[in-house]
């Protein structure tokens, strides 16, 4: 271990901004139950993009809602504070990604489609796990490599050094992440997701995504994650440093209550049907 190199992995995660200041109005709201619509409505309205991101979008494809809606009181009446949640999470993240210079190795564009697509397949693996929210799968596989950020913006020499070793030595990124320092971009995520406050199960779903076991306090969510990665590094929507990376933990399927043979192509199946869904995201968030 004395050649691993070693950082202060606090340190260098207090360098990547908090999530926007309507965040921290907003998430407090919307995981109230005595909050109202009204209330969380009037948070969303003082931010004037996240006001056009979310009425657009409650009257696109993604919701198909029957009757167009004209207010944030409605699109928040009819989604659910879940659902806003979502929706204020995701495009205060691309907002930050947006902001952000990108890597000769990985573009701040190639980790938010694979983040979308990956959000969207875990709402939909979610619908076959008892006791899980979608909408906890969702924010789970939106922000399970956001540690990505890090070694993006802050860490750019390691990260070179990094895809060296791991395309000298012909093996997966994570492992060539393991050999250089002591912490993978997993474990950084884990730390910029407490750093943000998020819920306690999707930190230790980005922390855990690629190494996690049944005993895990937060194995339902980070199996799913882990199934919806899986599934889109299968199907190409994936960013390149990943691209040979499938190393699929057998144990993800547990979670299903169901055999591995003969569910994986019908759960490839409903993954598909939802990418239309990840596309209306992107093109709007």
């Amino acid at each position: 271990m004395s050649n691993v190199r070693t950082i202060d992995l606090l340190a260098e995660v207090d360098g990547v901004p908090s999530l926007p200041e309507a965040m921290s109005e907003i998430m407090p709201l919307v995981n109230d139950p005595e909050a109202s619509a009204d209330k969380v409505a009037e948070a969303i309205q003082k931010d004037v993009g996240l006001t056009a991101k979310l009425l657009k979008l409650a009257n696109s494809a993604y919701y198909s809602f029957p009757n167009r809606i004209g207010s944030v009181q409605l699109a928040v009446s009819l989604l659910g504070m879940r659902e806003v949640r979502n929706v204020v999470l995701s495009a205060s993240v691309l907002g930050m990604f947006k902001s952000f210079k990108g890597s000769p190795f990985l573009s701040f564009r190639e980790l938010w489609v694979h983040s979308v697509n990956c959000a969207v397949a875990a709402r939909t693996i979610s619908s076959q796990v008892a006791d899980l929210s979608p909408e906890e799968a969702f924010v789970g596989g939106m922000l399970h490599d956001v540690g990505m950020v890090v070694l993006i913006d802050k860490l750019q020499d390691d990260l070179k050094k990094i895809v060296e070793i791991a395309e000298n030595e012909s093996i997966p990124f994570v492992e060539a992440e393991s050999r250089y320092w002591e912490h993978t971009h997993a474990r950084i995520g884990g730390v910029l997701a407490r750093k943000w406050k998020l819920p306690k199960a999707v930190a230790e779903a980005a922390e855990q995504h690629h190494d996690f076991s049944p005993e895990s306090a937060s194995f339902k969510l980070t199996a799913v994650v882990h199934l919806a990665d899986s599934l889109c590094i299968e199907r190409g929507t994936v960013y390149r440093l990943e691209r040979d990376e499938n190393q699929e933990n057998p144990q993800s399927w547990d979670v299903l209550d169901q055999r591995q043979e003969g569910v994986r192509m019908w759960l490839r199946e409903l993954v598909e049907k939802d990418e239309d869904k990840a596309q209306v995201l992107l093109e709007i968030l």
